[in-house]
């Protein structure tokens, strides 16, 4: 009776052209946030990985002292906002100041770095709007935003 002996090659070929597809297949589950994007007062900005909302951006304070347009000023004036950021993938909250124009206080930034879902960000106060105009009603204020990956 001659017995058959089974080559073992032709088996841990298959596991390990299988263990070589899992991670070629495997997929960054960071989402890049990476975006221009605008918020209004009294709204919340929702950045989503798949259906999940992983990070909200709420705009809660805006001062606008900047020079109405058509108006004489002793100074440009500045913007600020106040953004209220959560980090639903962590649990954290962080209350941002943001500020624009001319005459911005001393050490005051349009921008700053923050960790969101786990990557290094830049977010950038780009604009306020509408601009101040002399003799126009007020109305509630929006802000341009950018989230740059770094």
């Amino acid at each position: 009776m001659k017995i058959l002996k089974q080559n073992p090659l032709p088996g841990s070929l298959f596991a390990l052209f299988l263990l070589i597809m899992a991670i070629a297949c495997k997929k960054d589950k960071t989402a890049d946030l990476s975006t221009q994007f605008m918020v209004s007062q009294a709204q919340t900005y929702e950045f989503k990985q798949g259906e999940n909302v992983i990070v909200t951006v709420a705009l809660t304070t805006v001062q606008d002292s900047r020079c109405p347009i058509n108006a004489d000023c002793v100074s440009a004036g500045y913007g600020m906002v106040t953004l209220k950021i959560k980090d639903l993938s962590i649990g954290s909250e962080k209350n941002l100041n943001l500020y624009i124009g001319g005459a911005v206080p001393n050490g005051q930034k349009d921008l700053a770095p923050i960790t969101l879902n786990g990557t290094n960000y830049i977010i950038q106060l780009k604009d306020i709007s509408p601009f101040p105009q002399l003799n126009m009603p007020q109305i509630p204020s929006s802000a341009r935003l950018s989230l740059t990956k770094i």
